[in-house]
């Protein structure tokens, strides 16, 4: 399997760092690079949840249309099982997370 994907559309390199399949379909663990104004649009899950934890640069995280927040290096977020939710990079060099 390839480990990495750049999406155009998001401006983001996803690196698999664990995937279902290596841990017994418990979880999938990746890494993204996401370039300056790159992000996704507002989506939600209904069978699993989703943790964002910043690694370096700051982290944007809209939640349901209503609530935007930044995370810091080290900081965390769980989004919950069915959350409307989006991830950007608000700055101005890439960020990872």
């Amino acid at each position: 399997m390839k480990r990495a994907i750049f999406n155009p559309v998001q401006q983001d390199t996803l690196t698999f760092v664990r995937t279902t399949a290596e841990t017994a379909g418990q979880l999938s663990e990746l890494e993204i690079t996401l370039l300056p104004g790159g992000g996704n649009a507002l989506h939600y899950h209904t069978t699993y949840t989703e943790t964002f934890t910043a690694i370096t640069g700051t982290l944007g995280l809209e939640l349901d249309k209503k609530r935007k927040f930044l995370l810091a290096p080290g900081e965390s977020y769980m989004v919950k099982l069915g959350e409307a939710h989006r991830f950007f990079n608000p700055g101005d060099t890439p960020i990872t997370f």
